[in-house]
């Protein structure tokens, strides 16, 4: 019988953050992935809360369940009970023309076609 080991995470190596030793480290962790959008001229937390909520049905729709808040107005929480789902749901969220960059783990994703030029002032 094998045993599969969990790999190393070393956080001053960005080789070892890729997606499958995040994935493996997290698998049946509850994971947490910030999602920063863009917003049109005269956009409000309300729109946040529309369209986080479209999301959400597209992502049951695809059979991946994840809970989503709105931190603000240009940022939407998605919590996923199966760590294994993060991945896809990372995948969903930057496929979103409305995306600018994906925060999981401590790792920023930016969305394509968007540079560090493109993200709002912190």
């Amino acid at each position: 019988m094998s045993t599969l080991k969990t790999p190393k995470l070393d956080m001053n190596d960005p080789a070892s953050m890729n997606e499958e030793a995040i994935l493996a480290s997290t698998k049946t962790k509850t994971q947490m992935l910030f999602t920063t959008i863009r917003k049109p001229d005269g956009w409000t937390k309300s729109d946040t809360d529309k369209l986080s909520a479209q999301w959400r049905d597209l992502l049951v729709t695809n059979s991946l369940e994840a809970k989503t808040y709105v931190i603000d107005d240009s940022q939407i929480l998605f919590v996923v009970d199966n760590g294994e789902q993060a991945i896809e749901v990372k995948k969903f969220s930057l496929s979103r023309p409305q995306t600018l960059k994906i925060t999981w783990d401590n790792q920023d994703y930016l969305a394509p076609g968007v540079t560090e030029a493109d993200l709002p002032e912190k």
